[in-house]
Formats: C-alpha cells, sequence, structure tokens
C-alpha cells in the first residue's frame, strides 16, 4: 500500500514539473489540428520533455516562452 502512495506522489510531482518553467519548443502561425473533438483547431502549441504542456491560442502559449525556448513560425 505505502508503494502504491508512493507512486502517486512522484507522479503527481511529475505532473507538476511539466508546468512550470518554458517550453522547449513553441509552435504557433497556422492551423493546428488535434485528435479533440472539442478543441479540433488550434493556434499554437508547446512541447516541454518531449509532451505537450499548451495547445490553444498563440497569445495564450506565449507564457510558455522565454529566451532558451525554440519558437517556429
Amino acid at each position: 500500500m505505502l508503494r502504491i502512495i508512493y507512486s502517486l506522489l512522484l507522479l503527481v510531482l511529475i505532473s507538476c514539473s511539466l508546468k512550470k518553467g518554458p517550453a522547449d519548443l513553441f509552435i504557433y502561425g497556422g492551423k493546428i489540428y488535434t485528435v479533440n473533438d472539442q478543441q479540433p483547431q488550434v493556434e499554437a502549441v508547446a512541447e516541454k520533455l518531449g509532451r505537450i504542456v499548451f495547445a490553444g491560442t498563440e497569445k495564450e502559449g506565449r507564457q510558455w516562452v522565454d529566451k532558451s525556448t525554440e519558437v517556429i513560425a
């Protein structure tokens, strides 16, 4: 039981760490098609550590960008 609790805690910590700090890659400037029926198209996508951490408008996605982020327009 204790092992399960530690595993869940580790997953939460990893998930939280993906949300902090800048993205590695930010792509915007065209139609980006998703596989999400509620959001079939977005303007921008941010990727960090090989995972998509943001999909939405360019304006909202800019919060993931800093000088270390590779930006593709």
